[in-house]
């Protein structure tokens, strides 16, 4: 087959290492780089010596980016392949054989290269994709203030439109004080122009709209509660689910649905889901909201994270947590723009803004954060830092009024259930804000398993059970218990990791941590309704049964293995 390249390289690519595969005509050498920035011009440099006619390399994830960047600063050829195109042999993969393989296809003209714009335009990409990520957050907070609204009964989208707008926010800001609207207070707001001259809308219905009933805990967050008319007018009222009313298919109409309601409830046919009281609605919503900023905060962080790694600058290796202090430290320094050689470090080192604690050396350090960083990559940088300062400040806010706003016996239930492995405060705050501390409404810790959709569902057929997916719960609860069931089972010393180890055995991980979250939440029902402190049963709590049997076991094994062992008691 005809050479299209006599001199080209082949590179496979990951996160801290470069395998690159250097054609010669017949001859090939193979070198291994680390993907720091000082490593990767000293193989720009090798393939230059060379005369490397054409490097190409995977499209992995975005670790592709830093080495285009510098074969190209460096005025060497380079293209990038999708991984789907250049499959090797199955069963003979390994890093060299890749590189290999890329060198081979790329020096007989059989590898198609992927369309990469030009560094500007790049830049230009990279500008607008951040700028849609922002008004998807933004979106999603007004989302979310959408549905506070909603929940305190103003109708302001029967009145503005845009939401987001001039007019909306002066009457948000309004709404804010606590005042009621009335028409003397409608005239002065329409005279002041709070209330827009150009809106459709009556003044009757806006005055309709716009009187809701907002409780003053969370006006700054406009937070707000589901408070029910009924519930005002003084009636007795219940929530029920859906799912356990279905009409008739074919003959659903607004009216029958109210009809069918009502037949259920006369008859004594329909079941109250479990509406908290008002206080425990109100620190459920706070509770909610702060797992919103968090996960905002955790999209902002990982997008930090994906352009450090598009500048070649691995603070990751270097410091575990970069919404820290000794990140941002670093980070501050990373915009100024400054090349970091041992002097520098020196006196950064003095100065204390590169940590005294850090377990990497001073080498690895400097090759770590000596990126390839453009103007407006570092501007980006500067908004995702001034972002992410904002968010911390507004968690920081909330965990301070979720802190005064618990009640006495919710702090009490909160710090008892803290005793357990693998909930620490904020998910013991999220589970006593969903299941409240009076567990006279389980009456058994079976009922909370069902109700939190932490147990298998009923499946049964001609007197068979079959498996059972487990229920729909309450989302809030589920998630929370599941995030501490993957913290609680790091702990080889507990219960919850033997039966983690034991479950994913023959079911798989996934039901193992639902099992080990549904044993917490059964620890928990106790621990409040009891008032019984937590008690471990241990990592050895299996071993206890069958224990000749499992003897016998382990000695059957050593037999066969040709080893007879003597049985002595220690």
């Amino acid at each position: 087959m005809e050479k299209v390249y006599d001199k080209c390289c082949g590179i496979d690519v990951h996160k801290k290492l470069i395998v690159a595969c250097f054609k010669c005509g017949k001859r090939q050498e193979i070198r291994e780089f680390g993907a720091t920035t000082r490593e990767l011009l000293e193989m720009a440099d090798w393939l230059k010596e060379g005369g490397c006619m054409m490097a190409a390399m995977e499209s992995t994830a975005s670790y592709w980016k830093p080495l285009y960047n510098i074969l190209e600063s460096c005025g060497l050829d380079a293209m990038v392949v999708n991984a789907r195109h250049m499959k090797a042999v199955p069963g003979r993969k390994t890093d060299v054989k890749d590189a290999e393989w890329i060198a081979e296809l790329l020096q007989h003209g059989l590898l198609q290269a992927s369309y990469i714009p030009d560094k500007d335009q790049r830049e230009l990409r990279e500008l607008v994709r951040y700028r849609k990520s922002l008004v998807g957050e933004r979106n999603r907070e007004l989302n979310q203030l959408q549905k506070m609204l909603e929940g305190a009964n103003i109708k302001i989208s029967g009145t503005i439109t845009d939401i987001n707008g001039k007019s909306a926010r002066n009457i948000l800001e309004h709404i804010l004080t606590g005042k009621q609207i009335d028409s003397a207070e409608y005239d002065v707001l329409y005279e002041k122009k709070i209330i827009a001259h150009n809106l459709k809308a009556t003044k009757e219905q806006i005055i309709d709209d716009l009187n809701g009933v907002m409780p003053g805990l969370q006006r700054r967050m406009m937070r707000v509660l589901l408070n029910h008319l009924d519930e005002l007018c003084g009636l007795d009222a219940m929530v029920v689910n859906a799912r356990h009313m279905k009409a008739v298919p074919g003959r659903k109409t607004d009216v029958k649905d109210a009809e069918w309601i009502a037949d259920l409830l006369q008859h004594g046919l329909l079941q109250a889901s479990y509406i908290p009281d008002k206080d425990q609605r109100e620190l459920r919503e706070l509770i909610r909201y702060r797992k919103s900023l968090v996960g905002e905060r955790n999209r902002e962080l990982n997008r930090l994270q994906k352009m450090l790694e598009g500048a070649n600058i691995k603070i990751s290796g270097t410091i575990t947590d970069i919404n820290g202090k000794s990140a941002r430290n670093i980070l501050e320094y990373i915009l100024t723009g400054k090349k970091m050689d041992s002097a520098e470090y020196d006196v950064l080192y003095k100065k204390k803004i590169i940590a005294h604690n850090l377990k990497a050396t001073k080498e690895q350090i400097i090759d770590d954060l000596n990126g390839v960083m453009s103007d407006l990559q570092r501007k980006m940088m500067q908004v995702l830092l001034n972002h992410l300062d904002e968010l911390n400040a507004h968690i920081h806010e909330l965990d301070n009024d979720i802190d005064n706003f618990m009640k006495p016996e919710a702090k009490q239930a909160s710090e008892a259930i803290q005793e357990i492995p693998g909930i620490e405060e904020t998910s013991a705050q999220a589970i006593v804000s969903v299941i409240g501390t009076d567990m006279g409404r389980f009456p058994t810790d079976g009922h909370i398993a069902s109700w939190a959709g932490l147990c298998p569902g009923n499946n049964e057929s001609a007197n068979r059970r079959k498996s059972g997916k487990t229920r729909k719960g309450n989302a809030l609860l589920r998630d929370t218990l599941v995030v501490c069931a993957h913290s609680a089972v790091k702990n080889k010393t507990t219960y919850f990791s033997a039966q983690f180890a034991r479950i994913s055995a023959h079911r798989g991980k996934k039901r193992a941590y639902v099992a080990v979250a549904h044993s917490m939440l059964v620890a928990i029902y106790h621990i409040i309704k009891d008032g019984v402190a937590f008690k471990d049963l241990g990592a050895d709590y299996y071993t206890q049964f069958n224990r000749d049997r499992k003897i016998n076991a382990y000695l059957k094994k050593l037999k066969a293995l040709g080893w007879e062992v003597p049985v002595v008691a220690a």
